[in-house]
C-alpha cells in the first residue's frame, strides 16, 4: 500500500523558530526531535526553479502521496491553527488549500492517506481528522479520552488499520478502524515498551514503531497488524542496529529505519524483523536522517543537517545517489513521501515542497 506518511517520526509539539535559515527547538516536555541547520548551498550551484503555486504552505511538515493527491500539512508555528494542501500527483498542481475552523486543525503534523481516506493529526488539538481522499470534505474530527490522543505525531493506513503514535504521557499506539474511524485499541502495555514513539509504518501485515528514547538508544516495536499483539521489541547499539532511531518505512519485504544521532539507516527483514544491514555513506550525506519512504525499488531519506535527500536501492540498500543541489531547494528537508514515480519532500525551512522523479532522482518542480 502507498499509505505511509512519512514524517519518519515528527518533531514535538514545543515552539519551532527560524531565524536566518537556523532551525531551533525550544523543547517543551518530550521531545521527538531536534533538527540541525541545513548545510550550505554549494558555490556556483544555481538556484531552484519554483513553482509559485499559491500552495499556502507555512511551515510544511508532513507529507503522504497516493496514487491521484499529495497532502501537505503545513504547522503554521505562529498561530498553530496550520492547514492542509492538496496537490494533483500528476502534476503537482495546487487542488486546495483546507483551513476552515471545522476542520479543528490545531498544529497539523502527521497526515497518511491511503487513496480513500486521509488521517492528520493534531498535536495540540489531541485529535485526528479524517478526510475524503477524493474530494477533501471532511469527514469527522475524532477525539476524546478513550482515543488516548497524547501529543498525537506520526500516523499511518494500511487500509484497514490507522495507526496514531502517542508521544507525550500515554505513551501509546492508537488503532482506529479505517473504514468508520472508531477506535479499536490504545496499545500502551509495558511489554510494547513504548518510549516516546515517533514514527510508525504498517505495510497491512505488520506495524512498526520507533521509539526515540534518546537516553538508552532506542528501539522499534513490531506489532501484528490485525491483532495489534507484539511480536517482538527489537533494540541495539550505535554500532549493529537501531540508534535513536526517527522515521521508518515498510514495503512488506524491508523496512528501513533512519537513525538520526548514529547518522545512518537500519534495514530489517520484514517477514522475521532480523537485521540484514546497517547503512552509512559518510557524515556530511546522512546528517541527522530523518524522514524515510520506501515504494519497493527506491528508498528515500531526508537528511535535514546535510540538506540533502539520499536514494537507496531497495533490494540491495546501496547508495543510488544523494541529492544535495541547491536548486532542489532542500531547506532542513523533514518528510518524504514516495508514490513508485514521483518523491515529494517537505521543506519547513523554504515553505516549499520538492518534487523529484523517481525513475533518474531529477528535479520536476519546487512548489510554494
Amino acid at each position: 500500500m502507498r499509505s505511509v506518511s512519512m514524517l519518519g517520526s515528527p518533531r514535538s509539539r514545543s515552539a519551532v523558530r527560524r531565524n536566518l535559515g537556523i532551525v531551533a527547538l525550544l523543547v517543551a516536555g518530550s521531545a521527538c526531535l531536534a533538527i540541525p541547520a541545513a548545510a550550505a548551498s554549494p558555490a556556483g550551484e544555481a538556484q531552484a526553479r519554483v513553482v509559485e503555486s499559491r500552495a499556502g504552505f507555512d511551515n510544511p511538515e508532513g507529507v503522504s502521496a497516493d496514487a491521484k493527491h499529495v497532502w501537505v500539512t503545513s504547522t503554521n508555528a505562529d498561530t498553530s491553527a496550520g492547514s492542509v494542501t492538496e496537490l494533483n500527483a500528476a502534476t503537482g498542481a495546487v487542488i486546495k488549500v483546507i483551513t476552515a475552523s471545522k476542520y479543528h486543525f490545531s498544529y497539523p503534523y502527521g497526515v497518511s492517506s491511503d487513496g480513500k481516506h486521509v488521517w492528520v493529526t493534531n498535536l495540540y488539538g489531541q485529535s485526528v481528522t479524517e478526510l475524503n481522499a477524493a474530494t477533501g470534505a471532511l469527514v469527522k474530527v475524532i477525539k476524546g479520552a478513550k482515543y488516548g490522543f497524547d501529543d498525537p505525531y506520526a500516523v499511518s493506513s494500511d487500509g484497514k488499520h490507522v495507526w496514531v503514535t502517542n508521544d507525550s504521557g500515554t505513551y501509546s499506539v492508537t488503532e482506529l478502524n479505517a473504514a468508520t474511524g472508531a477506535l479499536v485499541r490504545v496499545i500502551k502495555a509495558a511489554r510494547y515498551e513504548f518510549d516516546e514513539p515517533c514514527g510508525v509504518s504498517s505495510d497491512g501485515k505488520h506495524v512498526w514503531v520507533t521509539n526515540e528514547d534518546a537516553g538508552t538508544g532506542g528501539s522499534v516495536t513490531e506489532l501484528t497488524a490485525s491483532t495489534g499483539a507484539l511480536v517482538q521489541v527489537i533494540t541495539g547499539t550505535a554500532e549493529n542496529a537501531v540508534f535513536y532511531p526517527m522515521g521508518v518505512s515498510a514495503d512488506r519485504t524491508h523496512v528501513w529505519v533512519a537513525n538520526d544521532a548514529n547518522g545512518d539507516v537500519t534495514e530489517l527483514d520484514a517477514a522475521t524483523g532480523a537485521l540484514v544491514q546497517v547503512i552509512a555513506v559518510g557524515p556530511t550525506d546522512f546528517n541527522g536522517p530523518l524522514g524515510a519512504s520506501a515504494d519497493g525499488s527506491h528508498v528515500w531519506v531526508t537528511n535535514p543537517g546535510g540538506g540533502s535527500v539520499a536514494e537507496l536501492d531497495a533490494a540491495t540498500g546501496a547508495v543510488v545517489r544523494v541529492i544535495k543541489k541547491a536548486k532542489y531547494g532542500f531547506d532542513s528537508p523533514s518528510a518524504v513521501s514516495a508514490d513508485g514515480s514521483h518523491v515529494w519532500v517537505t521543506n519547513p525551512g523554504g515553505n516549499t515542497v520538492t518534487e523529484i522523479n523517481a525513475a533518474t532522482g531529477a528535479l520536476v518542480k519546487v512548489i510554494k
